[in-house]
């Protein structure tokens, strides 16, 4: 007798029992509940490990990129006969980026691969009520410009504006590493430590880029986050 074939109301049913499983790996992040993706992988595959993923491609490149500047990727989750397309733009917050690089891309991709993964029933309540906090910050009126204040630095440290780049490459790799926001801090901690620094407060301002660097190749042993 021939296997039964899998249609789209039972992937559902599958994907949407298995929410719950999801919501075991929340955390909260920029006040909104946050799912990593490999959770989600784990989840997908574990079920339907037939399940395939692919990313859109323009012209070689993983990112489609409009006249002003900003960029959108695009993920496709297949499950036997169904498959679910999504895309989204790289963006910080609410806002699309112009200014973006390639962990950028990469960041976009995964929460792609998770809204993919969502329109086939697996924590799809996570994304309710997103698109109109996006409504609101496109109507939010524009401010001026504030202007642009060069910051002495003191001794040779970071300035703060500084150190609020490398907190934010910090995130988006913790992101991509898909840990805890309280586990944030043994990024920069460890790749502090890899540098030879025991405190922030020691690196000195001609380390900036060096830092940046080991942060985003940074990997934490099993003694340092608790998987």
């Amino acid at each position: 007798m021939p296997a039964k074939k899998l249609d789209a109301h039972e992937i559902w049913e599958t994907m949407n029992k298995a929410s719950l499983e999801a919501d075991g790996h929340k955390a909260l992040v920029n006040k909104r509940d946050y799912i990593p993706w490999a959770p989600l992988a784990e989840i997908l595959y574990s079920r339907f490990p037939e399940a395939t993923v692919e990313w859109t491609r323009w012209e070689g490149l993983d990112a489609c990129i409009y006249p002003d500047g900003t960029a959108s990727v695009e993920c496709s989750v297949t499950i036997g006969p169904v498959t679910r397309t999504i895309a989204l733009p790289i963006r910080q917050g609410n806002v699309a980026k112009k200014n973006w690089d390639a962990m950028d891309v990469n960041t976009a991709k995964m929460r792609c691969f998770a809204k993919a993964v969502a329109l086939h029933g697996l924590a799809l309540h996570l994304f309710t009520g997103e698109d109109l906090s996006d409504i609101e910050e496109m109507e939010k009126p524009a401010l001026p410009p504030a202007p642009k204040k060069a910051a002495p630095k003191a001794n040779g440290k970071l300035t703060p504006e500084e150190w609020a780049r490398v907190g934010k490459i910090t995130r988006e790799r913790a992101m991509e590493l898909g840990l805890k926001p309280s586990e944030v801090k043994t990024i920069g901690l460890g790749a502090l430590k890899n540098l030879g620094y025991n405190a922030s407060e020691d690196l000195p301002a001609s380390k900036l880029e060096t830092l940046v660097a080991e942060i985003k190749k940074f990997e934490p042993s099993a003694e340092e986050v608790p998987f």
